[in-house]
């Protein structure tokens, strides 16, 4: 069972994601902001990050630029997840260290397939 945290500051959407994924067999571990997640990441044992970008006080942009400058996981699969379709937002984002980007409404499908891709798995 892969430890997923899921980080946006809807709560539906949260429980969105959390239902599809713990119906595919994953853990998931939920926080509503950047903070909130930094918090989490350094209590618990979290194979891949599903942010948001935005948010407040710590956007996803800041939150991802965090995690790969100060946490000890920085090889930390994380996707974007947002309603963000620009290229100019992608490129930002990459630039921070995300390793993928999703837009919003959740298509399943896409989601199960970058998971695979990002985790390594089958």
């Amino acid at each position: 069972m892969t430890r997923i945290l899921i980080v946006d500051d809807s709560p539906t959407l949260r429980r969105m994601l959390k239902r599809h994924l713990t119906s595919v067999g994953h853990e998931v571990i939920e926080a509503a902001d950047g903070d909130a997640a930094l918090q989490a990441l350094s209590s618990g044992s979290v194979r891949m990050v599903i942010s948001d970008v935005n948010m407040a006080p710590v956007d996803g942009f800041s939150l991802v630029t965090r995690i790969r400058q100060g946490h000890p996981r920085e090889s930390l699969p994380i996707l974007f997840f947002t309603t963000e379709a620009s290229d100019e937002m992608k490129l930002r984002g990459r630039a921070a260290g995300a390793n993928g980007w999703l837009t919003k409404p959740l298509v399943p499908a896409q989601l199960d397939l970058a998971l695979r891709h990002l985790l390594g798995a089958p």
